[in-house]
């Protein structure tokens, strides 16, 4: 477990992160823009857990609202 961070370099289209620790979301971040054209690396934001994590769910931008993801959710891997 660490608060590990990320960023959207390379990426081209937004995500939310779930971050998962234990299998329970622990914290989400909903939209990271993917950078603009020409954007230097040293502007692009780096997203950090709130609290150490030990997995990270990275998916379309929008799905966390669209399915109703919340802090406290348990986490299930099929």
């Amino acid at each position: 477990e660490d608060r590990h961070s990320f960023w959207m370099k390379g990426m081209r289209f937004p995500l939310d992160f779930i971050w998962i620790r234990k299998m329970k979301v622990v914290d989400i971040i909903k939209n990271a823009q993917p950078p603009q054209n020409g954007q230097a690396d040293e502007t692009l934001p780096i997203y950090v857990p709130n609290q150490p994590i030990d997995s990270i769910l990275e998916v379309n931008a929008g799905l966390v609202d669209k399915n109703g993801i919340k802090v406290g959710d348990d986490v299930q891997l099929r």
